[in-house]
């Protein structure tokens, strides 16, 4: 396999470059805001990072075979207030994606973001960044969820990827076909004599504790299967008030840990 070179912006904890430092890749430049999470990414993947991207003269940047980015989700994710591409702080960031892409025109392009971007605005903001992704790329888009694969976790999220039309495009390019598992258990991955772990909180394990005497009162056998209840609050400059709230339960045939 052709060793490439990658940029992993917005790096988080560093997602990316893990899976592709795995297959022998190297990252030869990476950004993220938070300061605790540079020096965490520091610390695990022994590799320099820079801050704020909005600061970085793009022409510093190396050049590189992929550009990795998991933009900003608050601007589309269901528990903010959904602006997207218009929100002030955060709806640009993909705009700093393109200026990047377009002056450097890395062959291929990862990016990830919440499964409510495929959604949002009723289809219209993935019109958009597809639209602008397309001029250079050939596109296609999935939402995968690690449970999909079989790791007891359920996170949706949007992967987009993309290849130079002028490299060929994706024509060999397929995203991993889903398993269908329902024997999925967190007992899977727990290792029960580990001695380096963190407890709960005090106050998560009250949450716990109410939420199992909630399932005990229902009455009603799950049969191994999971019950679901999310709740999504958007927020505003005043604090957490409750301005929206959407509810949503539901069960899954999947026999997780109770």
């Amino acid at each position: 396999m052709k060793k490439l070179k990658f940029i992993d912006l917005f790096a988080g904890l560093g997602g990316f470059h893990l899976a592709l430092a795995d297959l022998g890749h190297k990252c030869v430049f990476a950004s993220e805001l938070n300061e605790e999470l540079r020096e965490l990414y520091e610390k695990n993947h022994q590799t320099k990072i820079q801050g704020d991207i909005n600061e970085v003269d793009i022409n510093s940047i190396p050049p590189h075979d992929i550009l990795c980015a998991g933009f900003p989700c608050q601007p589309f994710s269901k528990a903010g207030a959904q602006l997207g591409l218009n929100d002030p702080n955060n709806g640009n960031l993909f705009y700093k994606i393109m200026e990047i892409i377009e002056q450097h025109e890395p062959e291929f392009v990862f990016l990830e973001n919440v499964s409510n971007l495929k959604g949002h605005d009723e289809g219209n903001t993935w019109k958009v960044i597809h639209k602008e992704l397309s001029k250079l790329y050939d596109v296609r888009e999935e939402i995968l969820s690690p449970h999909h694969f079989g790791i007891p976790q359920h996170r949706s999220r949007f992967y987009i990827v993309g290849r130079l039309k002028k490299k060929g495009g994706l024509d060999d390019f397929k995203f991993p076909e889903k398993e269908v598992n329902e024997n999925i258990s967190i007992h899977n991955i727990i290792i029960e004599d580990d001695t380096d772990f963190m407890t709960l909180r005090e106050n998560t394990k009250n949450h716990l504790d109410v939420w199992q005497e909630f399932l005990n009162n229902l009455g009603v056998p799950l049969s191994g299967r999971a019950l679901h209840f999310n709740l999504f609050v958007r927020s505003s400059q005043k604090g957490f008030p409750l301005q929206s709230l959407t509810q949503r339960t539901s069960t899954t045939n999947h026999k997780l840990a109770a």
